[in-house]
């Protein structure tokens, strides 16, 4: 959703002017909640080596960073993502090493650049928030598993219900 906000800026001696600007903003959710997703998005597909929107987890990936960031910032940020994966120096380099390697080339594109150095600087960095990710994406590139939750059996199912219910 995005929303237009009348921000004062400027000198406030000198006078202050209002500006408009365009924030994009997710129902129910923080700005660092934002940022971190901003962050698992984009760590997953460089992890991965994505150069094209031919799979689910890239097209995804896409249609989240339009919603958290806007469709021209998040089709910059996926053009720079998809030129660095091309690289011939990293084909067949690990999830972690690409991603470092990433986040730490710098780029002639100021908006990409001031995304990219606020996820960077986000929380303990980078690589740490890939390995505690919550992306589906990033634990299967960093070999972790979902964890596994027993199933219930019927008879404890009820009692718990009746419990909830103060019928027991």
């Amino acid at each position: 959703m995005a929303v237009k906000l009348k921000v004062k800026a400027g000198d406030p001696k000198k006078g202050a002017s209002a500006v408009e600007e365009k924030m994009f903003i997710s129902p129910g959710r923080t700005p660092l909640d934002d940022t971190a997703d901003v962050r698992d998005v984009l760590s997953g597909l460089v992890g991965k080596g994505m150069t094209g929107l031919n799979d689910d987890d890239t097209r995804n990936g896409y249609y989240r960073l339009q919603q958290l960031v806007g469709p021209q910032q998040a089709q910059k940020l996926m053009t720079h993502m998809f030129v660095f994966n091309s690289r011939p120096d990293l084909k067949g380099a690990a999830p972690e090493t690409r991603i470092k390697s990433f986040y730490d080339t710098p780029t002639s594109d100021p908006d990409i650049s001031g995304t990219l150095g606020k996820v960077k600087s986000f929380g303990y960095g980078v690589l740490p928030g890939f390995r505690q990710s919550t992306s589906q994406l990033n634990q299967s590139l960093s070999g972790q598993t979902a964890p596994i939750v027993a199933a219930v059996a019927p008879e404890a199912q009820r009692a718990l219900k009746l419990k909830i219910a103060g019928k027991l």
